[in-house]
């Protein structure tokens, strides 16, 4: 979950607010007291896998950028604390290198393929709000999000490589963000990393093409940085 790079973060978002600014006017001064708020959210992400490999196997994963459209729906549950949704779809790519050097592979071999992933995704998270200074006030988030992979599975008419995932998987989730109270909406950006609880390979020993998989890899999880923005209006 990268808890260092998420408090330096945090440290770098908050700390232009901590040495406080000249009192200004406040823009939506009465947002926060409202219970119901919607809106969507746009994102870049990077998808990536954490594996564990078999004695003598070498694996490398490239990630590729991505990208994540969803909606937004928020309720008040405290002065600090929201509950929001996102459902949405996240796309994204997957680059994997293996070398092989263990069992009936033994030269050092090398194999390379490409997973494209296509989620729809529900995040559920817990918002909880510094207070606000002027127009700005940074927040931690921290939720579940359960997963379909619509490319995953047996589904012959897409890529067989495909077939070693598992398609559903649920994600722990953690990030950061702040949010800018314009005029007429606010505008929030947030970094978030979400790690995924369940061993989604599913070796296809039986595909010949796709035997090493199953001689390599002994666990793999999946994993996402995400880069958002969303807009939520009055």
């Amino acid at each position: 979950m990268c808890p260092r790079l998420l408090t330096l973060v945090f440290c770098v978002l908050i700390t232009p607010m901590v040495f406080a600014q000249p009192e200004r006017p406040y823009n939506l001064p009465k947002w926060d007291q409202k219970h119901f708020h919607f809106g969507y959210s746009v994102s870049g992400n990077a998808l990536n896998f954490f594996m564990t490999a078999k004695d003598g196997a070498l694996l490398q994963v490239t990630q590729r950028p991505g990208f994540g459209v969803n909606l937004l729906g928020a309720m008040r549950l405290h002065k600090y604390l929201e509950l929001r949704i996102l459902p949405g779809m996240q796309f994204g790519q997957r680059n994997l290198l293996i070398v092989d050097t263990i069992g009936p592979y033994s030269s050092g071999q090398q194999w390379a393929t490409r997973f494209e992933t296509v989620y729809i995704e529900m995040p559920v998270h817990i918002k909880y709000k510094a207070k606000r200074v002027n127009n700005y006030a940074p927040f931690l988030v921290a939720g579940i999000s359960p997963r379909w992979d619509i490319y995953g599975g047996e589904l012959e008419n897409w890529k067989v490589v495909h077939r070693l995932i598992e398609p559903f998987d649920f994600f722990q989730e953690l990030g950061v963000g702040v949010d800018f109270y314009l005029q007429k909406v606010k505008i929030s950006s947030e970094l978030k990393f979400s790690v995924g609880f369940m061993n989604v390979f599913k070796p296809a020993l039986e595909l010949e093409e796709y035997f090493v998989f199953g001689n390599t890899i002994k666990e793999m999880r999946s994993g996402l940085c995400i880069l958002s923005v969303m807009v939520e209006g009055r």
